[in-house]
């Protein structure tokens, strides 16, 4: 999950952005990340199913 901890994830690449690409792309950022996450999620959960057969 995103925490405000993860400052990174606001924080623009070097370049000419305009305040749209900054936006983005932090959006973008918190994406990866959530998907990073979920796929921990997902492989938390089968082993938890693996576990209890």
């Amino acid at each position: 999950m995103a925490k405000m901890e993860d400052n990174e994830l606001l924080i623009p690449e070097h370049g000419g952005y305009s305040t749209h690409d900054i936006v983005f792309d932090s959006f973008e950022k918190i994406i990866k990340k959530l998907k990073k996450d979920i796929k921990k999620m997902k492989q938390n959960i089968d082993q938890l199913n693996a576990a209890e057969l």
